[in-house]
């Protein structure tokens, strides 16, 4: 179902941003952020309270904001929103491309329903809307694209990570189709992150050090300043980009084993009773945002309960055998 104004034009006097998954997490962080910038707003998400809230705060705020709501796991759903933002007499100024959900299964398997739902809001939706926004961007001159990929797309872990890596590439791809054109195209890639979407999904955080969690005010922050630099690729913090150049150029035996790893204490930790998170400090798997959230077990690094003995043994055996300290 999908609930869009079809008559609503951008308001005059002002830039204006188009985010899906904007009522939490990192898509909220990134309204918060533009409208403290002086944009309006249009937010799309699948839940009629998240975007009265969010559209009630960023209001109050100073910003006018318009609410879509929309389940971007139906493809005629996404499909409606691609013409409402090709009809427009306008071009969105900046799109954060950042609905996700959970997904974690096995890939030998004859069912795909979740993995049907997942290839959907994270792989066909960003990519039609993203087409959708990049024509009409392009035809202003002008425009930022925000896609949010993840860390993980380094990783063999699975449908979600695979979905990331296309993300990541099909990113890429667009940012150099649009060179010179006065569009940017910047994927980000963060890694475990504060939000409601992780605590949705079942998963749970107690095996996750302190240092590896960022909050999605840091993530919208560093994704907003690279796209304002023309950057293709960020990952926000310093330990991520560490961690996602071993991902990426270290050798791949470390990085499989890490991946079986991770893979072992995942299954395990999945027949064991969900562990509660404080509210305080809800927590969002690796790129992924609840605007669109499904409640499966999110297909991330988020689990970490009794992982991390393990990775680090796995990488360090696997990186000594290569000469590396």
């Amino acid at each position: 179902m999908t609930t869009i104004n079809p008559s609503f034009t951008a308001p005059a006097g002002k830039p204006i941003a188009l985010i899906t998954g904007g009522t939490s997490g990192i898509g909220r962080a990134f309204a918060r952020l533009l409208a403290q910038r002086g944009y309006n707003l249009v937010i799309v998400a699948r839940g009629t309270t998240g975007l009265a809230e969010t559209a009630a705060e960023l209001q109050a705020s100073g910003a006018a904001c318009e609410q879509i709501r929309a389940d971007l796991a139906d493809p005629e759903t996404v499909t409606a929103l691609c013409e409402w933002v090709a009809s427009r007499n306008f071009a969105f100024d900046v799109f954060v491309n950042n609905a996700g959900t959970g997904l974690y299964q096995p890939l030998a398997t004859t069912d795909f329903a979740e993995a049907e739902t997942a290839l959907t809001v994270m792989g066909r939706a960003p990519v039609k809307l993203g087409g959708a926004v990049a024509q009409k961007m392009r035809e202003a001159g002008s425009g930022q694209i925000i896609n949010i990929s993840s860390v993980q797309g380094f990783v063999p872990m699975g449908m979600y990570a695979a979905i990331k890596a296309f993300i990541r590439v099909w990113s890429e791809s667009l940012a150099l189709e649009l060179a010179g054109t006065g569009v940017t195209v910047t994927a980000v890639l963060p890694g475990w992150v504060r939000s409601g979407f992780h605590r949705a999904s079942g998963g749970r955080r107690s095996g996750v050090p302190d240092f590896l969690w960022l909050d999605p005010q840091q993530v919208a922050a560093a994704g907003l300043r690279a796209a304002e630099r023309g950057k293709i690729r960020c990952t926000p913090s310093r330990r991520y980009q560490v961690i996602a150049f071993l991902a990426e150029k270290g050798p791949r035996r470390v990085v499989n084993r890490v991946a079986r790893a991770l893979r072992s204490a995942k299954s395990s930790a999945s027949t064991k009773p969900s562990a509660s998170v404080p509210a305080s400090t809800p927590a969002e798997s690796p790129a992924a945002s609840s605007g669109s959230s499904t409640g499966t077990v999110a297909g991330t690094f988020n689990d970490g309960v009794g992982t991390n003995h393990d990775i680090i043994q796995a990488t360090n055996a696997e990186l000594g055998e290569h000469g590396v300290r």
